[in-house]
C-alpha cells in the first residue's frame, strides 16, 4: 500500500542545535594551554587556548500539497495525517541529500555534504584505496582498505566512530566478510550479521551510494 525507502539517517546521527533566531555562531577550539616542566625559583610560562566561531544559517525548508474537502470527509484514512506523514519522510529524504552529497547549490540549499567533501581535495581525511577502479564491494578487503580507514581515525572520534554505508553495500561487503570469516557458528550464520562490524555500529541508508566506485 505504502512501500518506499527509508530517510532520516543524517539528523539521528547529527548534533542538532536549537536555535532562537535564523542566524547564531558556536564557539571551536583551534589549539590549547601547553604544559611546560618549571624549574626552581622560574616562572612558569604562560599559553593561552585559543578559539574561532563556527556560522550556523538556519535554512527554511516547506512542503505544499492541496486535499479536496470531499475527499477528507469520505477518506477511509484519515488523509491529512497521511500527508502529514508523507511531508515528513520528503523533510527527511532531502536532509539526508543535502547532508551527504550537497554541492553547494540551490537544489541542496546551499549546503555542500559530507561526502562531497571528502573527495573536494581540500579537506582532510579522504582515503583512496587505489588507482585500479572498484567494480565490486568484494574488492573491498580488512587488511587493505578497512583498517587503514580505522588507522586514520583521531581517538576523539573512536567513542562515536560509526559506518556509514548503503545496504547494498552492508551485505556486499561487511556481511560478506563477517560471515566468511572463520569461527562462525550455526546459530550466527542463521540469525545473520548484526549491524556492528569491527567494533562500530553501521548505519545504513539508501541516500549513499549503491555501487562500489
Amino acid at each position: 500500500i505504502d512501500l518506499r525507502e527509508t530517510y532520516g539517517m543524517f539528523r539521528a546521527n547529527a548534533r542538532v542545535l536549537p536555535m532562537s533566531s535564523d542566524h547564531t555562531v558556536i564557539p571551536r577550539r583551534t589549539g590549547g594551554v601547553t604544559a611546560y616542566f618549571v624549574g626552581e625559583t622560574t616562572e612558569i610560562t604562560a599559553s593561552d587556548k585559543s578559539w574561532n566561531q563556527v556560522e550556523l544559517t538556519a535554512k527554511k525548508l516547506g512542503a505544499l500539497t492541496r486535499m479536496s474537502t470531499d475527499l477528507s470527509e469520505d477518506a477511509i484514512i484519515n488523509i491529512a495525517d497521511d500527508l502529514a506523514q508523507e511531508m515528513a519522510w520528503a523533510f527527511a529524504k532531502k536532509e539526508d541529500e543535502c547532508g551527504l552529497d550537497g554541492d553547494g547549490t540551490s537544489t541542496y540549499g546551499g549546503m555542500t555534504g559530507i561526502r562531497t567533501k571528502m573527495v573536494d581535495g581540500d579537506h582532510d581525511g579522504s582515503f583512496d584505496a587505489g588507482t585500479s577502479p572498484c567494480t565490486a564491494w568484494s574488492h573491498i578487503t580488512i587488511a587493505d582498505e578497512i583498517t587503514t580507514v580505522m588507522g586514520m581515525l583521531p581517538t576523539y572520534a573512536l567513542a562515536r566512530a560509526k559506518w556509514y554505508i548503503h545496504p547494498r553495500g552492508k551485505a556486499g561487503c561487511f556481511d560478506a566478510l563477517a560471515l566468511a570469516a572463520g569461527g562462525n557458528t550455526v546459530r550466527e550464520i542463521a540469525s545473520g550479521a548484526q549491524p556492528m562490524f569491527a567494533g562500530f555500529p553501521v548505519v545504513t541508508s539508501v541516500a549513499m551510494p549503491s555501487a562500489p566506485t
